[in-house]
């Protein structure tokens, strides 16, 4: 089975980071909005 992740740009970049992370054994197969678009760091 396939994971996607959708985030919503509601995390910090860390914080996104560290979740990401987390679910790495998982292997996911996308990661979407991870951060706000306007968050260009």
């Amino acid at each position: 089975m396939d994971i996607g992740v959708e985030f919503h740009g509601a995390d910090s970049a860390a914080t996104a980071m560290r979740l990401m992370k987390a679910l790495e054994p998982f292997d996911p197969w996308f990661y979407e909005e991870i951060v706000q678009a306007l968050n260009v760091d």
